[in-house]
Order: structure tokens, then sequence, then C-alpha cells
């Protein structure tokens, strides 16, 4: 019972953890739209649209490789048996 319950505990720290890191970047990002101006370093829309198009959009190719190379190396361990 005490491990289960340890091991919750650790999965709850986690997310704390994660929601506190997803909490900050988005307190930065609306930091920087309203601040940006005042401080004269707005934030360039174009600029943004292109990161997030290299980041996402431009990495497709490269994700279908690796899940179609994972794919085949599952498929090939699952030819012998155990």
């Amino acid at each position: 019972m005490l491990r289960h319950t340890e091991t919750l505990g650790r999965a709850a720290g986690k997310s704390d953890e994660t929601i506190g890191y997803w909490g900050v970047l988005v307190g930065e990002s609306l930091y920087w739209i309203f601040a940006g101006r005042r401080l004269n370093q707005p934030v360039r829309l174009s600029s943004v649209i292109r990161q997030m198009m290299e980041i996402g959009i431009l990495a497709i190719p490269f994700v279908s490789l690796f899940s179609a190379t994972i794919g085949i190396i599952l498929a090939i361990q699952g030819i012998y048996p155990r």
C-alpha cells in the first residue's frame, strides 16, 4: 500500500512541476506580448509564425521517418517467438 501511495505522490509532484513550467512559459509570453511595445521590443507576428513553422510543420517528415523506422524495428522483433 505504501508503495502505491509513494508512486502516486511522485507522479503528482512531477505533474505539478510540469504545470509550473507551462505557467512560467505562458506568463513570460503574455508579458512580452503586452510589455514589449512599451519596452521598444514588440513581438513580431511574422517571426513567431516562421518559428512555429520551423519547429512544428517542417519537422513532420523527420517524425514520420523516425516513426516508420521504429515500426519496422518492432515488426522485425515481433517475428521471432519468445
